[in-house]
């Protein structure tokens, strides 16, 4: 009911990106395994 009433009202639903530094990818062991799969922001060094 709600997003239906918000999307009427001109509410549009979007999803961010969800950026993660470079400990919390290391730390899960999914940098090492999808490195070359990830994207990188390297001028913010987030992933």
């Amino acid at each position: 009911y709600a997003i239906t009433s918000a999307s009427k009202a001109g509410f549009i639903p979007v999803i961010p990106p969800v950026l993660v530094k470079p400990a919390a990818m290391e730390g899960t062991g999914f940098l090492g395994q999808a490195a070359e799969n990830v994207f990188h922001l390297k001028d913010e060094d987030f992933y």
